[in-house]
């Protein structure tokens, strides 16, 4: 039997937009700190969505939580 070969395009060669990012990565996305924004997602000022033991943060959510906190008072 004749073997055909498979060719395999890592996923960052599609070019496809994210929908969601880690925790880590919208920390990084927002330039704040890995403890900082697990501590917005524990307070749900940053809003997640849990899919398994995987946090998520959709886009949508991270240019939300920018808008709210726009209005916002700082806290002292």
């Amino acid at each position: 039997m004749k073997r055909v070969q498979t060719i395999q395009i890592p996923i960052e060669e599609l070019a496809l937009p994210k929908m969601a990012y880690t925790v880590e990565e919208a920390a990084v996305v927002l330039n704040i700190g890995r403890t900082l924004a697990y501590a917005l997602a524990a307070k749900g000022r940053l809003r997640t969505i849990h899919l398994g033991r995987k946090i998520l943060v959709p886009v949508t959510e991270i240019q939300a939580f920018l808008d709210r906190e726009i209005g916002r008072t700082p806290e002292v």
